[in-house]
C-alpha cells in the first residue's frame, strides 16, 4: 500500500476553487457541483490510467 498524493491535490484544488468563488460560489452551488462532477470524472480516468501503467 502506497500513499498516493494525487487525491490531496484534487481536494486542495476544489477547496481553492470554492474559496475563490466565495459567496457567489455558494449561490451557484449547482454549477459548482456540475463542474466538480466533470472534474472528478476526468480525475478518476487519470487515476485508472496511472494504476494500469
Amino acid at each position: 500500500f502506497s500513499l498516493n498524493p494525487l487525491p490531496y491535490f484534487f481536494v486542495y484544488f476544489y477547496l481553492v476553487f470554492i474559496a475563490e468563488m466565495g459567496i457567489y460560489g455558494f449561490l451557484n452551488y449547482k454549477q459548482n457541483f456540475s463542474f466538480f462532477l466533470i472534474f472528478y470524472s476526468y480525475y478518476c480516468r487519470l487515476l485508472s490510467a496511472l494504476d494500469s501503467s
